[in-house]
């Protein structure tokens, strides 16, 4: 006896394919296995790499700023300026948040509007150090930088328009 909840959902024309496609796949990634640890892997094989969870970085990031009142330079305490809400740490220091020239003006500019007394110049960089077992952000060895942005205070950058959620 069959009842409502036993109907079938795919179409009589498409189980076939459906069963098809399946075993295509399985296939695929059975032939892949075979090559999963392999140094010669062959082209048609690299989709199959695709890597459920985040890969661990080599390098540890984190953004610095100066600013310039008057022509004193001082560091920015970014953390007391932009207190984060997240475990994570604040979102600027993240890569596509660092990494994007648009959003770093934006942070800039946001050090300008907030920063005490208020400066002229701000400069941010982001600052890099090898990623070892056991080394944690106050103890950097052989840091690197980089100067990401230069921002004059007077000039007026469009800041992005949204809502707030």
């Amino acid at each position: 006896m069959t009842g409502p909840d036993d109907r079938r959902t795919t179409p009589d024309a498409l189980r076939w394919p459906a069963l098809g496609v399946l075993v295509v796949t399985f296939a695929y990634f059975g032939a892949c296995y075979r090559y999963a640890l392999s140094p010669d892997m062959p082209g048609w094989s690299y989709p199959a790499q695709w890597s459920m969870f985040t890969e661990k970085e080599s390098w540890h990031h984190d953004v610095v700023a100066e600013m310039s009142v008057a022509g004193v330079v001082s560091k920015v305490d970014l953390p007391a300026l932009f207190p984060s809400r997240w475990d994570s740490g604040p979102r600027y220091v993240r890569g596509p948040f660092r990494n994007n020239p648009r959003r770093m003006t934006t942070l800039a500019q946001a050090i300008c509007r907030r920063a005490e007394p208020r400066p002229d110049r701000v400069v941010v960089g982001d600052v890099r150090w090898p990623a070892r077992i056991g080394v944690s952000a106050d103890d950097r060895p052989l840091v690197e930088g980089r100067m990401l942005v230069d921002f004059d205070c007077d000039e007026e950058y469009a800041l992005p328009s949204g809502r707030r959620l």
